[in-house]
């Protein structure tokens, strides 16, 4: 599928922040120390817009739909810890699905790392179906090779191989030569534009101008944008209650065969 052809690209960053700056329009004209300095520019232009600030009257940031993949970890039996994608930051919500190869399928609650380790240590009860717990271990790291990493601890071990699924915040990417297209796609390349825009008043003038006005207002339309697209759908109760509200499963909420295990 074709990109938009109004969809920001880094080419038509770099003619924007350099016209802004002064410099050429054609970023094969510029020295090294301009080349790094709208590189900076489009760095810290890209953090702002994938990590907004909290607006007023809101009380947390905004989570973009596009940064918020959902993840398929395929399942091993036997096997209870597996490594998370590089971009992985966290899970969004507590709960996870486990789903095995012959459709059945079941909740994973998202727990701490050291409720699962006692879990491990305590649980005599092996998942005919699947895990009933999960942890996110984050991974040592000196800072030296690689950035935050991650990896998922399940429990009990599952005894069938299957699919789990989860959506997560994914950590975005810099754009570059080969990778030319912001995440976001063409509803908001002019606010992630303006962000830039914005990172180079501050650069230029150490100050913030008429585009750190202009990304506000764009951030707030990207926001209520991305809000109404992913947002719930709701239209009311459809159904007259004489059946559960079971899908796939095996009758109960957790589909599976086993003792009851305590959320507390």
């Amino acid at each position: 599928m074709a990109e938009s052809s109004l969809s920001i690209t880094r080419t038509l960053l770099l003619r924007y922040i350099g016209r802004f700056l002064g410099i050429s329009r054609d970023s094969g004209d510029w020295s090294s120390t301009q080349d790094d300095d709208v590189n900076d520019v489009i760095s810290s232009g890209l953090r702002g817009f994938y990590n907004p600030m909290v607006l007023p009257g809101e009380r947390t940031g905004h989570v973009w739909s596009f940064l918020s993949p959902v993840l398929e970890i395929p399942i091993v039996a036997n096997v209870s810890d597996y490594d998370l994608p590089d971009d992985f930051s966290y899970f969004i919500g507590n709960q996870l699905t486990f789903a095995s190869t012959d459709t059945e399928w079941c909740p994973v609650r998202l727990t701490g790392i050291g409720r699962l380790l006692e879990r491990r240590q305590s649980e005599a009860y092996t998942g005919d179906l699947g895990p009933m717990w999960a942890a996110v271990n984050v991974l040592p790291n000196t800072g030296a090779a690689i950035g935050h990493r991650s990896s998922l601890m399940l429990s009990p071990a599952p005894s069938t191989i299957g699919t789990l699924n989860g959506q997560y915040y994914s950590n975005p990417y810099n754009i570059s030569a080969s990778a030319i297209y912001p995440m976001g796609g063409q509803p908001h390349s002019e606010t992630l534009l303006e962000s830039c825009l914005a990172s180079a008043e501050l650069l230029m003038n150490d100050t913030a101008g008429l585009h750190t006005a202009k990304f506000m207002e764009c951030l707030k339309s990207s926001i209520a944008l991305d809000r109404s697209h992913s947002g719930p759908k709701f239209f009311g109760y459809n159904g007259d209650g004489s059946t559960g509200g079971n899908i796939g499963g095996r009758g109960d909420r957790v589909y599976r065969v086993g003792p009851e295990v305590s959320i507390s």
